[in-house]
């Protein structure tokens, strides 16, 4: 493995202007890694500033959402034979410099890594109060259902995949918002998953994609998931 043949997934969708920031931010890093730039249905189209080295964009008509442009950044990395895959969002909150940290994970042993967000629970509006309960619920829940072992982030989008963990979730249809079915699944498989700390920047450009009707969603799918998965294993168990 070779921790400088990475690709680095950034999902746009309407922050064309950021994403120059964040390519400049990446070659300043490592000039070596590759940057993969998923423009999903955008009207503000990202449009490079200046020539990055080992740039390669991807342009869709409309808005697929997280789960399906992972999945093709997942086949992207297999085909082009890079050992690591990262995934950060598009509005420069994540800390790109954190990216080597990630990638260490997987060169010793990890066969993916998250950055659980140490700051993300601050805050006082009634938006960022109810992000920090759903964010307690999904990890009370996932460690009393799942394992106790699962990280304590399920829903940040910083996150490194080897070529074993992306295998097999290249056989997966993954959801809008795949953050918490990703980090479940795989530990439900038993992969080494493991995770750092990371401190998210302020957002200064763009919202969340996650609006308030959408988190419902998000934490009804994420009942249902837990619900299957957790009478799959009572149900094999009985039959041993």
């Amino acid at each position: 493995m070779n921790k400088n043949n990475v690709v680095i997934m950034v999902p746009s969708y309407n922050e064309g202007d950021i994403i120059n920031l964040i390519c400049d931010n990446i070659n300043k890093l490592n000039p070596l890694y590759s940057i993969l730039v998923f423009d999903d249905g955008s009207n503000n189209v990202f449009k490079p500033n200046k020539i990055f080295k080992n740039l390669f964009i991807f342009n869709t008509k409309v808005n697929y959402g997280l789960g399906l442009t992972t999945n093709i950044a997942i086949n992207f990395m297999l085909k082009n034979k890079f050992d690591f895959l990262v995934r950060i969002d598009g509005d420069n909150q994540h800390p790109i410099d954190n990216i080597p940290k990630l990638i260490d994970k997987l060169m010793n042993g990890s066969d993916f890594c998250i950055g659980t967000r140490v700051n993300a629970d601050t805050g006082f509006t009634i938006r960022q109060k109810l992000n920090k309960y759903i964010k307690r619920y999904f990890n009370f829940m996932a460690k009393f259902l799942i394992s106790k072992k699962i990280p304590n982030d399920l829903s940040t989008g910083f996150m490194a995949f080897n070529q074993k963990s992306a295998m097999y979730l290249s056989s997966q249809v993954l959801d809008r918002y795949p953050e918490p079915e990703i980090i479940m699944l795989l530990t439900i498989k038993k992969f080494n998953v493991n995770e750092i700390l990371i401190k998210q920047l302020p957002r200064k450009h763009g919202v969340s994609s996650i609006r308030y009707f959408r988190g419902i969603l998000l934490l009804y799918k994420f009942n249902v998931f837990l619900v299957t998965n957790f009478l799959s294993k009572v149900i094999n168990s009985c039959k041993l």
